[in-house]
């Protein structure tokens, strides 16, 4: 995606110029060093790596690379027209299939459709066997255990009305939260697992005595080591100054410290995580860090910090590896790139805040369409380890999916390296089936379909897929993005929308 937004040759010389020859010269090793890097992060299993080294030993043909930027501009505006849609006509957004074909248990469970071009390109993105799995999770959560919780008067959908004189213990009771807790378990049993597994490999590694791996950075290309150090300590005492003044000194300090030495582990297991299988388990590992400040007897608020801080290393870590990792297939300079995040963390500060503010003034957090199921989990967490309000009977299932939870990660380390390719097949993945029971299947469907989109598309015409397909995704995902801030300034100042035919009663979540 960068090359072609930025027109690089795909071959180049130590000074940045094309060189012709490159593909006659080019070293062995850089070519089993680019085939290695592929094979680990997962992108070589998925394209094929003889049709990947292919291309990449060739130079972007003019012509081709035109047609690229045209998929990548149709492909934006299609999206940005679907969501200028949502705008004017709202109920486009979720559309109520149940409705139609007189099937109104999916309506009542969410099972609707937001034909949402931006998710059908993060289906596209993510692959399907992280799509089959999140659908897996979608049919559990909200077509069995759901239905059986309601039906034995475990949980209970709750009116407007009757919202506003619940208990905290019938709120934490609706079939939305019951389900929230078994994905919970999954998460923090996968989590867990994969944790101890991470240091298993860790520690056989260093037993082993490897020799350190070559980095192929110029001496003068590398971040000074008193840089990235300075950075870490300064940026650790400001956290610890700053948060418990945030929160008029509510939050201990020593609990500030705690959570991040314990950002610091769980960052190992974020970047694992996330490189193996392009997803960051940062609400898991989170879960973690809630977990072990409770049993040192903190509050709700030092739970929902300590937990942020935790999640918040994990997510930093995982994005800031992925950036690392494309600079360094492009043979990219790691100071260069190193000023670049200074420089995008200090304008995102403002940025954040800035959007942050736009979009609560214009919604309420925690209605439709922003009802921030995460966020509801995450305090459902914390007030459960505080006051232990647990929905009714959900424990004996969230002890058996957890368990299957935990096993996954296990399953998947015995296998022989041999039969790997089959059993990933087999087995789904633990976040994406967690991921997919807590949010509403509306959410879930989009990226399925864009799986399969991308599935065909590859069978039927693999060149073509190969030229084009992660283009048009990223148009469909920049499309949505970029627009939905235009649509926030139409509703701060309070452009109408036309109010043609009427809205599913099931609110989206997961947006």
């Amino acid at each position: 995606m960068i090359k072609v937004l930025h027109k690089c040759p795909t071959n180049v010389d130590s000074d940045g110029e094309e060189d012709d020859s490159a593909r006659e010269s080019m070293n062995l090793a850089l070519v089993e060093e680019r085939s290695s890097l592929m094979k680990e992060s997962g992108f070589a299993e998925y394209m094929g790596i003889d049709s990947i080294m292919k291309y990449y030993e060739e130079n972007l043909d003019e012509t081709l690379w035109q047609k690229k930027w045209t998929a990548l501009g149709v492909s934006f505006g299609a999206s940005a027209v679907i969501t200028l849609l949502f705008y004017f006509i709202p109920v486009t957004r979720n559309l109520p299939i149940g409705t139609w074909i007189h099937v109104p248990f999916l309506v009542t469970w969410g099972w609707n459709l937001t034909p949402s071009l931006s998710y059908v390109g993060q289906g596209m993105i993510m692959g399907l066997h992280t799509n089959v799995s999140m659908l897996l999770g979608a049919i559990t959560g909200w077509a069995i255990l759901g239905p059986i919780s309601v039906n034995n008067g475990w949980s209970k959908f709750l009116s407007k009305t009757e919202m506003d004189t619940a208990t905290s213990i019938q709120k934490a009771s609706q079939p939305s939260n019951w389900i929230l807790w078994i994905a919970l378990s999954i998460l923090i049993c996968e989590a867990i697992t994969g944790l101890l597994i991470l240091v298993i490999k860790v520690v056989h590694s260093l037993a082993k005595r490897r020799p350190a791996a070559h980095d192929p950075a110029l001496p003068h290309q590398l971040v000074p080591t008193w840089a990235w150090v300075s950075g870490l300590v300064a940026s650790c005492i400001l956290c610890v100054v700053l948060i418990p003044s945030i929160f008029n000194w509510k939050v201990l300090w020593y609990l500030v410290v705690f959570s991040l030495f314990l950002s610091f582990i769980v960052s190992i297991l974020a970047v694992k995580s996330l490189g193996e299988t392009d997803l960051n388990p940062v609400s898991g590992v989170g879960k973690i860090s809630q977990i072990l400040v409770a049993f040192l007897g903190a509050d709700i608020l030092t739970s929902l910090v300590s937990g942020a801080i935790a999640e918040a290393g994990a997510s930093q870590a995982g994005d800031l590896m992925q950036d690392l990792k494309t600079a360094h297939i492009l043979k990219a300079s790691p100071r260069a790139m190193f000023i670049g995040q200074m420089v995008g963390s200090i304008s995102s500060i403002f940025f954040s805040v800035f959007a942050y503010k736009m979009y609560s003034t214009i919604h309420t957090i925690g209605t439709p369409p922003f009802t921030a199921p995460t966020a509801n989990l995450w305090l459902d967490t914390a007030r459960a380890l505080r006051h232990k309000e647990i929905p009714h009977s959900v424990i004996p299932f969230c002890i058996a999916f957890g368990i299957i939870g935990g096993l996954l990660p296990i399953i998947e380390a015995l296998v022989p390296v041999k039969h790997k390719k089959k059993i990933h097949w087999i087995l789904p993945n633990g976040i994406a089936f967690a991921i997919g029971m807590y949010i509403t299947p509306n959410w879930t469907i989009p990226r399925f379909i864009g799986a399969l989109i991308n599935v065909i598309w590859k069978k039927g015409w693999k060149q073509s897929h190969l030229n084009y397909m992660i283009i048009v995704a990223s148009g469909f995902v920049l499309g949505e993005g970029m627009l939905s801030i235009l649509t926030a300034g139409f509703k701060a100042f309070g452009i109408p929308v036309w109010d043609i035919g009427c809205v599913s009663q099931q609110s989206s979540s997961g947006h």
